[in-house]
């Protein structure tokens, strides 16, 4: 979506993440341990696509 793909790194919030799933004009991260992470300040844990910088595309490869 919006030229992100699942499992890509991410900048957000100045933090390496990583998207699992799309919601619309958004995404869920996860950090390197699988726990999702919220927007600071916010109870939900979906992320607007234009607050995150790609780091790294996956490629369709899960790297552990």
């Amino acid at each position: 979506m919006n030229g992100f793909k699942l499992w890509d790194s991410v900048l957000a919030d100045g933090k390496k993440l990583f998207i699992c799933s799309f919601t619309g004009t958004s995404a869920y991260l996860i950090d390197k341990n699988g726990c999702y992470i919220s927007q600071p300040g916010k109870t939900y844990k979906q992320w607007p696509l234009s607050k995150l910088k790609r780091l790294h595309p996956n490629g369709n490869w899960l790297m552990a």
